[in-house]
């Protein structure tokens, strides 16, 4: 079964005006393992994070997204969502 992020990159591969395509691993706070995932334009970034426990306790599947103008707009955004839906902090 395939990933909500390698959906992704399935869809996004081929798409035009991509100029680069990332992942990788990320901790956040330094104990929540998240799958993140980097697309550069020419002209803005779009950030991809997922948490995904495969199945085990806490059973948490989340996707969220961030769109920039620079990678860290982007990242930040995406952070951000993913502490409102899944650790309930509000900014």
């Amino acid at each position: 079964m395939e990933s909500p992020l390698e959906k992704i990159i399935f869809q996004k591969q081929d798409a035009p005006g991509i100029i680069k395509m990332e992942s990788g691993l990320m901790f956040y706070k330094e104990k929540e393992a998240m799958l993140w995932l980097c697309i550069e334009y020419k002209n803005r970034f779009e950030t991809y994070l997922l948490l995904d426990d495969q199945g085990q306790p806490p059973y948490r599947n989340h996707l969220t997204s961030g769109v920039g103008r620079t990678l860290e707009q982007a990242r930040d955004i995406a952070v951000n969502k993913m502490e409102k839906e899944v650790f309930n902090k509000v900014h």
